[in-house]
């Protein structure tokens, strides 16, 4: 038997089954207990108990049955806001968003979804960058589920530009529940502004969760709170938030600065290679040693990210290479603002003599190679090189002549 108070959702799955989720235990007990969470039922389209009507077939018959009997079906008297055409980024859809005293349902065409007001643990509003459009996140635990895929947090995504203005169908009686419960998170019943904004609000007044926005945090550009990155296959938003990393979109990862173990800025050794690189990655790693890798990563965003990082004192593996790569750089830098900054060319004169003397210095250091037995360098590397250019300088008299640029 199979109580019905323990049904948590039903859906169809196909034209001739239906799906019944159950209460699953989320307190951690110690004892590993087989539980029941799902059962799917075949409803045959000419059944002999569920007659199949015009409009609905055998299946939808006996889920509207389930319903019922399950105290799931809810009365529009009972929504307090209904949002039409949602779009969720995940799990991927388009949805009419139900808000009701006491869950959040998402009702689509093939699925639907019901989120209990306690297992929302936080709301978080990110902005995308250099796109017109607001991710409202909402942070569950235990997370909802399609199948065997779980969904720890929900993606809803709004136009900037989409305002709207909202009355909430709640009593007085029960206005006054809430706030009690929630710390007088619904001041009035009436809410206008960004769609993003107004939907936050009402879902932090009903379910009581803190929201949580981008703050310290700019990028290169200072348009934006996040950088471009891709993690696997999948292209997304890296959030860099006060207490924790937030990336955007599939899939969602949130990554507490209390659960890493370390960071590691790669591609950013002194080699040819990554200084003629164009971006760089982020490796995030926990304390269970669990490795997250943010790969292409716009160059220009790593003095933010590496100043960010280090005020939220998290430990850089290679700290040390990091720092030697940004004095290589800013060097690099300072050399050429002090070029272009030259009005008489005498500093290009003075590069360029020692430009040829390096290369002069370079010729007799192959020539005195040919007729020396320490030829262990041999010009592989330019140090090496002009190491040998001191040891005959001082093993000789005659100093090599140094030549005029040309002009």
């Amino acid at each position: 038997e199979v109580a019905m108070k323990d049904i948590t959702q039903a859906s169809l799955q196909g034209k001739n089954e239906v799906a019944v989720e159950f209460q699953t235990d989320d307190t951690g007990t110690a004892t590993k207990e087989d539980a029941l969470v799902e059962m799917t039922f075949y409803v045959p389209p000419d059944s002999s108990t569920y007659f199949a009507e015009e409009d609905k077939t055998s299946a939808k018959v006996f889920l509207d049955s389930v319903l019922e009997k399950a105290d799931l079906v809810t009365s529009s008297d009972d929504v307090i806001l209904s949002m039409p055409e949602v779009a969720v980024v995940v799990p991927r859809g388009r949805y009419e968003c139900q808000l009701h005293m006491n869950f959040l349902k998402l009702v689509g065409q093939s699925q639907d979804f019901k989120i209990r007001y306690t297992n929302i643990m936080r709301v978080f509003v990110l902005p995308k960058v250099h796109q017109p459009q607001t991710l409202v996140v909402l942070s569950l635990d235990p997370p909802i589920r399609k199948g065997q895929t779980f969904y720890p947090h929900v993606l809803f995504q709004f136009h900037n530009d989409e305002e709207t203005e909202v009355h909430l169908n709640l009593s007085e009686e029960n206005l006054e529940k809430k706030n009690k419960q929630n710390g007088n998170g619904i001041p009035d019943r009436n809410f206008s502004g960004a769609s993003s904004d107004v939907f936050a609000k009402v879902v932090r007044g009903l379910a009581g969760a803190k929201i949580s926005r981008p703050q310290k945090f700019k990028n290169s550009s200072g348009e934006g709170h996040c950088v471009r990155c891709s993690y696997k296959s999948d292209d997304g938003y890296l959030f860099p938030l006060e207490k924790a990393f937030f990336y955007v979109q599939k899939p969602p990862i949130l990554i507490l600065f209390d659960d890493i173990s370390s960071v590691e800025f790669a591609r950013q050794s002194m080699s040819q290679y990554s200084a003629a690189a164009k971006t760089f990655d982020l490796v995030v790693k926990t304390n269970s040693d669990q490795e997250y890798l943010f790969r292409s990563i716009q160059k220009q965003e790593w003095q933010n990210m590496f100043t960010f990082i280090q005020e939220r004192d998290l430990k850089i593996e290679n700290l040390k290479q990091v720092q030697q790569s940004m004095n290589a750089a800013g060097g690099r830098a300072a050399a050429q603002a002090a070029v272009n900054l030259d009005d008489g060319g005498s500093e290009d004169d003075e590069d360029s003599d020692e430009d040829e003397d390096f290369k002069e210095s370079e010729d007799e250091s192959e020539d005195d190679d040919d007729s020396s037995d320490n030829d262990e360098s041999g010009g592989d590397d330019d140090d090496d090189s002009d190491d040998d250019d001191d040891d005959s300088d001082s093993d000789s008299d005659e100093k090599p002549k140094k030549k005029k640029a040309k002009k």
